[in-house]
């Protein structure tokens, strides 16, 4: 189980990972194709396919960072909920009493 700081310092570390990668989906899908074809001298349908296959998986690749950073929030969010709860009910019982 990781700690709070840990888990806090992933989950920015993992949507820095999917905003870089959104990023170069985008100059993939634009310029990938043009710099393959120019510097690997293939044919230019080829270059074009690995510059958009390049392009999926990095969306592919940003989406799993995104998700992953959302649910280390979420659990986050919960943990801190179940401890909120946990600490009220202990406070509410000895009123009780």
């Amino acid at each position: 189980m990781l700690t709070p700081k840990t888990k806090t310092f992933m989950q920015r570390v993992l949507e820095g990972v999917s905003t870089t990668l959104a990023v170069m989906a985008g100059l993939s899908f634009f310029v990938g194709g043009v710099v393959v074809y120019a510097t690997g001298k293939a044919d230019r349908l080829l270059a074009e396919l690995v510059g958009i296959g390049f392009t999926f998986l990095c969306v592919i690749l940003a989406a799993i960072a995104k998700y992953k950073a959302e649910d280390l929030e979420w659990e986050a969010e919960n943990q801190r909920a179940l401890t909120n709860s946990a600490t009220e009910a202990k406070s509410q019982s000895k009123h009780s009493h």
